[in-house]
């Protein structure tokens, strides 16, 4: 199976989501944001990898577990995601997981001022704070992915 969690800007909650999945992240605290930015690759995605499928690693499952960033053509990138999977004819099985509706709006002023504008200094420790406070409901989502798709196992 291929998991693809999946936000606006692929730099924040996505990047989360997967770190959690496979375990680089805890999924029963809040970690520091020390090990966020140690452990992942947060805050660091560009306009030009809007679109791009991205490996993270793979769950106890051996399912590959990916991000995107797709801005806010959510419909369309799923829909042209979804139909190239069939097209191809790609034996795994494709979840796409939208994780921005757990983004906040510390997480959407400090991911624009970092990414966006490139003001790293003001928009990274606003984002962190922004996903320290969403971190338990992102948790929340990956759980209940994996229960969902694991739980008959």
């Amino acid at each position: 199976m291929i998991i693809i969690y999946h936000c606006s800007g692929g730099s924040h909650s996505s990047i989360l989501a997967a770190h959690i999945h496979i375990g680089i992240l805890p999924g029963d605290r809040i970690p520091s944001p020390q090990e966020i930015v140690e452990k992942t690759n947060f805050d660091t995605a560009c306009r030009k990898e809007w679109g791009l499928v991205k490996v993270v690693g793979t769950d106890e499952h051996q399912n590959m577990i990916c991000t995107m960033g797709r801005r806010f053509s959510t419909d369309i990138v799923i829909q042209a995601l979804n139909s190239f999977h069939r097209i191809a004819g790609v034996k795994e099985e494709l979840q796409l997981i939208n994780i921005h509706t757990n983004v906040n709006f510390l997480m959407k002023i400090g991911g624009a001022l970092s990414r966006g504008f490139k003001l790293v200094s003001i928009g990274r420790p606003l984002v962190l704070k922004g996903s320290l406070m969403a971190y338990r409901d992102i948790a929340e989502v990956v759980n209940n992915v994996k229960d969902r798709l694991y739980h008959h196992e």
